[in-house]
């Protein structure tokens, strides 16, 4: 697998203001690589994807990243400790606009909770089935 790694690991976030003092909660954090040899984007996503802003960015951030040259999406949800409707509708829209560009979305490493979002969603009928970040693509080149 051919990876390039772009070099810095994206931490969406929003800043909290209590009393004066900020804060900073993280709501997302996301480490981006491409898999030149499948053609894929590959989003390793850890902390929250609910509806806040902060996780629009990041649908923002992958919907600029698509191209004909890659249009494909592994989404890593090794690290994701919440999703709610929210979050589901954002892995909607991913999928919506990979289609878009005659990609594929697979959904890898996911907590019982989100697979149960997904399946309620429907989503899991469009996803590509896969289990790990290396067999998404296998057999494929």
């Amino acid at each position: 697998m051919v990876v390039s790694r772009i070099p810095l690991s994206t931490r969406f976030s929003r800043s909290l203001s209590e009393d004066g003092d900020h804060a900073e909660q993280t709501c997302l954090t996301v480490d981006h690589r491409i898999d030149e040899e499948h053609k894929a984007h590959i989003y390793a996503i850890g902390g929250r994807l609910v509806g806040e802003s902060v996780c629009y960015d990041f649908l923002e951030s992958v919907r600029e990243g698509l191209d004909e040259d890659r249009p494909n999406v592994i989404i890593d949800a090794e690290h994701l400790e919440w999703a709610n409707s929210s979050g589901i509708g954002i892995i909607a829209a991913i999928y919506t606009s990979v289609q878009k560009f005659g990609g594929q979305v697979c959904l890898v490493r996911k907590s019982d909770r989100v697979e149960a979002l997904v399946k309620v969603s429907g989503l899991d009928m469009l996803l590509k089935p896969c289990e790990t970040v290396a067999k998404s693509f296998e057999g494929e080149s």
